[in-house]
Parts: C-alpha cells; sequence; structure tokens
C-alpha cells in the first residue's frame, strides 16, 4: 500500500509564495506546468510526496527546477484528487508535538488523531501500489510517445511517497533517461536497488527514520557493484525524512540540505539536456557528519516567504500556541495605533440595519427548538411511541445545537460570515423539506438532528457579526438587539405550533410516498479545536460552566411545560402553548433593558479610571476591569434566576394558583436572559477576533 512510512512523512512546513506556472490537462491528468524562460533542455516530470500536485512545496520546486536548470516540467495528479490536505500535516504536527497542559492530551489529540485517520485512510486506500503504479507509468510513456515532447530527454524526480516510483521507473529501459529520488519510502531491500538500469542520484538525512544509516550504507554497497549505471548516494547531515520538500526554515541544516538537494537533482537531470551528456556523477561514501560537495550554483533559498509561514493548525486557529494560555484579552500586546483607527467603517445606521439581519437570521434556530414542544404529547399518539422516545427528539436535537457550531464557527472566524451562513440555511431547509414529507419516528428523530445542524450555528454567528463591528463600550447593547429574534423565537413557536396542532387535531402527514432526496453535501471538515480551546481556558471555563447551567434551567422549563400544564392544569395544546408567552414577554424585557444597564456601567468603570470612550473606536483593554464592569450586573440577576427556577418547581408541583406559575415564569425569563446577555458579552470581550468561536462554545458546554 501507498502509506506514509513515518510521522515525517505527514510534518514539515509549507511555503506560502504563489508559484509562477500553469495548469493543463496533460495525458488525461490535471498536471502543473513550469515553463522554462529559455528553450528547454529536457523535461522533468516530478512525483510528490504524500501532499499531492497541488501543494505550494511541489509547485515552487518545479518553478525553481525549471527557471533556474531551463526545464519543462510537469507536476500530474497521480492521486487522481485523493491527496490528504494540506491542513493534515499542520494536525500531524500538532498530534506527534509535546503536550503543555492534561487538556491538551485528553480532549484536543483524541480529536487531532480522528482527524488525521480520517484523511490517511482514504488516502491509503485509494492509492495503493496496484493503482497508482500503472498510472505513473503510463504518464511517462504517453511523455515519451508524445510529438510534442519525443525529441526531449526525459528525466523523472520523485519526493518520499513518489521518490519510490522514480526508483521504479529507473529499473526500465525506454521510460526515463535519469532520475532523482529524495528520501524515497516503501523501498524493497536489496531488490529495488539491484535493477536499477537507469542513471540515478538519491538524497537522504542521516536522521531518516524510513532509512536508517545502516540500510544506507548497505544501498551504497549495493550501488557501488552496478559498474554499468552512474549512479550517486548522498547522506545529509541532521536532515529528517521529507527535508527536500519540506526542510524547517529555522533549521539552517535542514535548509542547507534542501538547497544543496535541488543542486544535486539538476546536476543529475543535465543527463537529460542531449544526447552527448551523460550522468557524471560518482558514488559518494555516505556521510555521517559531512554533506557532500555539491557544485556552487545560484538556487532560490528555501526560505523565502517564511515571514509569512502558515501556522501549526492548533495555533492557526489561536494567537498563542498553548491551549491552556489565558485569553487573548489578558495578554500584554506592544502598544501599536490600532486603537486610534476606526473600528469599523459602516455608520450607525447601517451597523443597526445588519444587525438586525443577522440577529432575524438566528431566529429560525430557537423557533426550530420550540416549534413542537406543545404537540410533543400528540406526536407521541400520532407515531405510536412513547413519551420518552419523542422527549429523545428534543434531547438529541439539543446536543447538536451544541456540538455543530464548533465546526461552523472556526470557518466563520476565517473564511467569513456569509460562506457560513449560506451553508447554515441550505442544510437547514434541506431537512425542513425532509420533515415536511416524513411520516415515521426514525426519520422524525434523525431530520431534527440535521435541522439542528443547519440552524443552530447562527446564533453565534449573529454575536460573531456584532463582535465584527462594534467596540466593547458599546457591545451590550448591540448583542442585546441580536439576540431579539433568538428570544421571540421560543416565544412564538410554541404558539404557531401549538394552534397547527390543535387546528389539525395531530399530524400533518403525506401518504404520498416521495423519492428519497440522494443529494449529498460535500462539506469539507472544519477544525473543532479553536472552540476547545475556549472551553479548557480556566477563567471561560467558569462562565460557560454558568451559562450551561442557566440554558438547562430554560429548557428545563420549556420542554417540561407541556406535561407539567397538560397533567396539573388540564390544558390542551393551544392553551399550553399560551404558557410561553410570559417567559418570552420577560426575555424581551430583558433583551430591551440589559444592553443598556451593560453599557452604563461600562462607561462607570471606564469615568472611574480617567479613561475616554470614544465610539467606534477600539478600546486598550489591558489596564481595564473588563470582568468587574460585566459581572456587577449580571450577579444579581444570577440569583435571581435561581430564585424564580426554584419557585416555578414549587408552584407547578404544589398546584398553585395559575397566577404564581405565569409570574414565576416571566420573571426566570427575564432574569435568565439577563444572565446569558451579560456572559455572551464578556466571552466576545475576552476572545477578540474569535466572536463567533467564543459563543459557539455556549452551545457546546450546555
Amino acid at each position: 500500500m501507498a502509506a506514509p512510512s513515518c510521522k515525517n512523512c505527514l510534518t514539515g512546513y509549507m511555503k506560502t509564495e504563489k508559484p509562477t506556472g500553469t495548469v493543463s490537462t496533460i495525458h488525461g491528468l490535471n498536471t502543473y506546468v513550469a515553463t522554462p524562460p529559455n528553450t528547454p533542455k529536457g523535461l522533468i516530470v516530478m512525483i510528490p510526496d504524500i501532499f499531492g500536485w497541488e501543494t505550494n512545496n511541489s509547485r515552487l520546486l518545479a518553478d525553481a527546477l525549471s527557471q533556474d536548470g531551463d526545464y519543462l516540467v510537469y507536476l500530474p495528479d497521480f492521486m487522481n484528487g485523493t491527496a490528504p490536505p494540506p491542513g493534515t500535516m499542520e494536525t500531524m504536527d500538532a498530534l506527534l508535538g509535546p503536550s503543555p497542559s492534561w487538556a491538551t492530551t485528553v480532549f484536543y489529540k483524541p480529536v487531532w488523531a480522528v482527524k488525521f485517520a480520517g484523511a490517511a485512510i482514504p488516502f491509503i486506500a485509494r492509492n495503493r501500489d496496484a493503482v497508482v503504479r500503472p498510472r505513473i507509468f503510463d504518464f511517462h510513456r504517453a511523455v515519451r510517445a508524445d510529438p510534442a515532447t519525443k525529441d526531449l530527454k526525459l528525466g523523472s524526480t520523485g519526493y518520499c511517497w513518489g521518490g519510490k516510483y522514480t526508483i521504479h521507473l529507473c529499473q526500465e529501459d525506454g521510460i526515463v533517461d535519469a532520475g532523482f529520488a529524495a528520501h524515497p519510502s516503501k523501498m524493497a531491500f536489496p531488490e529495488d536497488w539491484n535493477k536499477i538500469v537507469k542513471p540515478l542520484a538519491v538524497a537522504i538525512g542521516d536522521v531518516d527514520m524510513v532509512i536508517g544509516i545502516e540500510d544506507v550504507r548497505k544501498i551504497e554497497g549495493v550501488l557501488r557493484e552496478k559498474k554499468d549505471v552512474e549512479t550517486e548516494l548522498r547522506v545529509y547531515e541532521g536532515a529528517k525524512h521529507g527535508f527536500a520538500v519540506r526542510a524547517d526554515p529555522k533549521d539552517e541544516g535542514q535548509t542547507k540540505s534542501a538547497v544543496e538537494s535541488i543542486v544535486v537533482m539538476a546536476n543529475t537531470n543535465e543527463g537529460v539536456a542531449g544526447p552527448e551528456k551523460g550522468v557524471d556523477v560518482a558514488p559518494t561514501e555516505p556521510q555521517n557528519k559531512d554533506v557532500a560537495a555539491v557544485d556552487n550554483k545560484e538556487i532560490p533559498s528555501l526560505n523565502e516567504g517564511h515571514d509569512s509561514e502558515i501556522p501549526s493548525e492548533a495555533a492557526a486557529q489561536t494567537a498563542g500556541d498553548d491551549p491552556t494560555s489565558e485569553p487573548p484579552s489578558e495578554r500584554p500586546v506592544e502598544p501599536t495605533d490600532e486603537y486610534s483607527r476606526a473600528y469599523s467603517v459602516f455608520t450607525v445606521t447601517q451597523k443597526k440595519m445588519i444587525v438586525t439581519t443577522a440577529s432575524l437570521a438566528s431566529l429560525f434556530s430557537p423557533m426550530a427548538t420550540a416549534i413542537y414542544y406543545p404537540s410533543l404529547t400528540t406526536m407521541a399518539k400520532d407515531l405510536h411511541v412513547s413519551d420518552a422516545k419523542i422527549n429523545l427528539t428534543v434531547t438529541l436535537f439539543l446536543v447538536i445545537q451544541g456540538i455543530a457550531p464548533a465546526f461552523f464557527a472556526d470557518i466563520a472566524d476565517r473564511a467569513g460570515r456569509r460562506p457560513v451562513y449560506a451553508m447554515c440555511y441550505l442544510i437547514f431547509n434541506a431537512a425542513n423539506i425532509g420533515l415536511a414529507l416524513q411520516n415515521n419516528y426514525t426519520a422524525l428523530l434523525i431530520l431534527r438532528m440535521v435541522q439542528s445542524a443547519g440552524s443552530s450555528s447562527t446564533v453565534s454567528l449573529a454575536n460573531g457579526v456584532v463582535g465584527d463591528i462594534i467596540t466593547s463600550a458599546e457591545r451590550g447593547t448591540y448583542i442585546a438587539f441580536a439576540s431579539l429574534a433568538g428570544i421571540f423565537g421560543p416565544m412564538i413557536a410554541p404558539v404557531l405550533g401549538g394552534a397547527i396542532a390543535q387546528a389539525k387535531k395531530g399530524l400533518v402527514v403525506d401518504e404520498v410516498k416521495q423519492e428519497e432526496i440522494r443529494k449529498k453535501y460535500r462539506i469539507g471538515f472544519p477544525n473543532p479545536l479553536a472552540t476547545l480551546r475556549v472551553v479548557t481556558d480556566r477563567a471561560t471555563a467558569i462562565i460557560l460552566i454558568c451559562t450551561g447551567v442557566g440554558i438547562g434551567c430554560f429548557y428545563a422549563i420549556s420542554t417540561g411545560a407541556a406535561t407539567i400544564f397538560s397533567k396539573h392544569y388540564n390544558f390542551n395544546p393551544l392553551q399550553i402553548s399560551l404558557m410561553f408567552i410570559p417567559i418570552g414577554a420577560g426575555s424581551v424585557l430583558s433583551a430591551l433593558t440589559s444592553g443598556r444597564l451593560i453599557d452604563w456601567n461600562y462607561r462607570r468603570h471606564a469615568h472611574r479610571l480617567g479613561i475616554t470612550v470614544v465610539k467606534n473606536k477600539r478600546q486598550d483593554l489591558r489596564n481595564f476591569p473588563i470582568e468587574t464592569a460585566r459581572l456587577q450586573v449580571g450577579f444579581p440577576m444570577l440569583f435571581l434566576a435561581g430564585a424564580a427556577v426554584l419557585s416555578y418547581g414549587w408552584a407547578v408541583h404544589a398546584g398553585a394558583q395559575l397566577a404564581a406559575p405565569i409570574i414565576v415564569l416571566f420573571v426566570a425569563g427575564f432574569a435568565l436572559t439577563f444572565t446569558f446577555q451579560v456572559l455572551n458579552v464578556l466571552l466576545v470581550d475576552m476572545w477578540p477576533g474569535q466572536a463567533a468561536v467564543a459563543t459557539s462554545a455556549n452551545n457546546l458546554v450546555r
């Protein structure tokens, strides 16, 4: 199997410079083509490492060989679109790296392991030797026979995964004229080396995990005995497996080895320049200490462009590398002029319109959650299942509601809000169509989970939008405003659902079977680790636990209302739905008042410290007691919420007059929502630039 041989097959560094070649379809394969500035001296086919033909490193290597060696270079997609994504390298780096804390080992690394397996296993299955080898050989034969290229000498260069196939090509006459293989993997000793009949140069690091130094000595012995073919074996001190393509820019030894390996490749492929030339290289002793001397050629440094290199995946999601480090708002930062610039280019009116739109977009998640609360008992009867099974659809809806935003929020903070909105509503609408056509419990259960996956991220996206355009001084009011639709949703949805159930006296079931929709949504697998990092931060975890318990109380009241008011007060579905109005009204009142109070307390602390609050300017929070400013407002409401929830339980258990649960529900809605607003604003303050991820952590915890 064409599987990675060691951890270094999947680790290293990716360059960020832009390749200059073109992409064409050549002999049936997508191919990156690097064209030389002068008449080509020969044609080189590159067989890449496990990451395939689309990586910057491989394409830049093709560009360098073409521009500096005057070769026409083909870099085909021999993996036929199944190469692991470049993010696999970053995942492997993080997975195999040291664990700075128990949280990394317990929470992060299992997720990284699953993500790595999800990329590696399909690659292994789809790129078996029996599949890939004919594809590579057929391409080289087609290039050799092509009238446009048949007069050019043909060379092959292979790296890691591709190195083996370059060596195999050099085992047959009539395909290539010379080959260069860097740190080849999955080689059979001594068979693969005994069969070489074409000039070949091989570059290996002395700390290669695939080919140890003892194996190198054996290979060197075999090559020395081949008097009829010119070969060269070079060993580079301190170079790891993969150094020729993915050298560590911070390791001067590895970088030097990578540069010199390019020179060896260029020298080797001089043999493809014309019939009068051969491969003028002599076998060398394996070297444990010194890098073999090479011709002095000007080769572009592999360090170019690394000032903007892509960091490891775990670090790319956050501002720091330590998953247990403090939130960005608590880290010291160097003074810059960012606090003097306008935070947003939008006018006040535009901001209000944007936040209103985001708020309306978040309406459907809470509506989908609560719309059939009044009909739970009715649905259980119509589908001939128990109340416990119907309640399971609510539970799983909430479970997915907690997990899904961890994936979508990461994409939103990196790629923007609009693409994620499009994905969410695509999934949500597809689930709604399925729910309208289903008529059995299993379909209901599955489609409710899909519906939750599509709708749940819109709430964190709304808070993310607020964090994008609103400063901390005004954030309380705007986040409260953004949450209005989410508050109206649970209030409106049960009334709407109860009215439908009462009018129809049951479920609306289409008896005509429709053809099952089989369209698959190919959405890339995002990284949820940024949300996990928020959860594992100590200060943030306290806030999230508090929020999670409060939300648990909120949903406990909502899900239990149908049974409680039906059993204790003999209410029908419509009457049950009306009992959601008090808690919804309290939530709305809270949203209208909490933001102003939060912002007032912020301004009070700023005035006390002599800080001038300027609208639409980023506030320097390094010396500002942001936690105190927020929590002073939130703590009283937290205690009030606890008292209201206890009172509600007592009132309905004792069968108190209807006015009692109505009043208590109003107070509970007001206090719980007020607490959520305060804690949500504080989370956005603590994690600037990651508002959607921070908000999605709420969903994960609850």
